[in-house]
This record gives structure tokens, C-alpha cells and sequence, in this order.
């Protein structure tokens, strides 16, 4: 396992370990302060009592920012990936089936397949393509890559939160959706 996917696992339980302890810290608290008459109150959310809402909020905070460092090194990563020039062969090659009038769609797949690893070389590719009206539809998997690891930061910052907690994602099957997001999204 990557230690991206590690680290963010890690932050996932953390957060439902701070939410667990939070949760019974300001129910015990709550249920020291009823009075005769009052209903005790459920277990799974965070009560207002003794601060432990704004010490949950501040500390989702915290938790949130390490998830954030993660995922934006490894988005940093795909970005430095996709920056790289092609090798002098691609661009050699690329150059060549450009000046050419005629190009077919597998000349094309030719290309894909000899230099489309490369991020640079794929979009020049791409450009060739479309400048001879031949269908490319398919994105580059860094491009891929790179989106999916922003959705996944997206849905960890609304999953690390009050507003989550209180609409109950903390346990459940969003953990498990969050985790199988992950293992789907950092290669290992």
C-alpha cells in the first residue's frame, strides 16, 4: 500500500476517533447536567456542552489540513508528471506525421501507442488529431488522475467536518466509500 493511501486511512480514523471521544465526552457531560424530567440524550453526536462543539470544529480543522497536505502532494506529483517534455524520438515523430497531408485514425493510435505516456507528447497527439478532424475523445490517465484526486480531496473536506458529523456520515457506509475511493484513486 502507498504511503499516500496509509497516511490518508490514518486521517480517516483519526477523525472518527475524534468523534467517538467527543461524542461521549460531551454526552457524559450533557447526561451530568439533566435535570428531573429530561430525556437522556443519543449517542453519536457532539452536544454543546463544555466546548466540545467548538473543540470538535477546531480540531476537524487540523485534521482536514493533513488530509489537504496529502492529497495536494500527491496531486503536485501528477502535475510534475504531466510537466515533463517528451523524449527527442516523440518529438521527432510527432513533427514528422504533422507535416504529412494525410493522417489516419491509425496513424494515430500509432503515435498513442509508441509516445502517448507521455503527458506533453499525448496532447500534442491529441492536437494533430483534431487539426486532421479525426475523433479523440479520451483524455491522458494523468489528466484522469490528477481530477479524481481532487474530487477525493473534495469529499474528505465535506466528510471532515461538524456538518457531517451531525448528519451522521461519520459512521456508516461513507467511511467504507471514502476508503474504497482511496484504493481506487492512489496507485500503490
Amino acid at each position: 500500500m502507498s504511503i499516500a493511501k496509509t497516511k490518508l486511512k490514518g486521517i480517516l480514523k483519526e477523525y472518527k476517533d475524534e468523534f467517538d471521544k467527543r461524542s461521549m465526552a460531551s454526552r457524559d457531560a450533557y447526561i451530568k447536567n439533566l435535570r428531573p424530567g429530561e430525556s437522556i440524550p443519543t449517542e453519536g453526536r457532539i452536544y454543546n456542552v463544555d466546548n466540545h462543539r467548538e473543540y470538535f470544529s477546531q480540531r476537524c480543522i487540523e485534521i482536514r489540513a493533513k488530509a489537504d497536505a496529502v492529497l495536494d502532494g500527491e496531486i503536485n506529483a501528477i502535475r510534475a508528471k504531466k510537466s515533463e517534455a517528451p523524449t527527442t524520438e516523440a518529438v521527432n515523430a510527432i513533427t514528422l506525421a504533422a507535416a504529412r497531408q494525410n493522417i489516419n485514425k491509425d496513424d494515430i493510435d500509432d503515435l498513442i501507442r509508441g509516445f502517448g505516456n507521455n503527458y506533453q507528447s499525448y496532447r500534442s497527439i491529441q492536437d494533430l488529431a483534431q487539426s486532421h478532424h479525426i475523433e479523440f475523445f479520451e483524455d491522458h490517465p494523468l489528466a484522469a488522475q490528477e481530477q479524481s484526486l481532487s474530487d477525493l480531496k473534495h469529499s474528505i473536506d465535506k466528510y471532515i467536518g461538524i456538518d457531517s458529523a451531525d448528519a451522521g456520515r461519520v459512521s456508516g457506509g461513507y467511511p467504507s466509500f471514502l476508503e474504497m475511493t482511496i484504493d481506487s484513486v492512489i496507485p500503490d
